[in-house]
């Protein structure tokens, strides 16, 4: 049971971290464009990396939910 719990959070956490990677490499090119044209506020910027943290935390969770429940 402890295997299966291991394996599932290095599996499920590995694929989220890599994609929560590649959504941000597709939004840091637009977000500097933003940066470029409008003037942004720090609060632009918390707002940003607000979302980054959330990527980095809930796709884990989410995906380490759904690893669970497959038992």
């Amino acid at each position: 049971m402890i295997d299966k719990i291991i394996f599932l959070i290095q599996v499920y956490f590995t694929i989220s971290f890599v994609c929560t990677f590649i959504l941000l490499c597709d939004r840091v090119p637009e977000e500097m464009k933003y940066w470029k044209i409008y003037k942004r506020t720090y609060k632009d910027n918390l707002v940003f990396i607000r979302n980054v943290v959330i990527l980095l935390i809930g796709f884990p969770i989410i995906a380490f939910w759904y690893g669970i429940k497959e038992f």
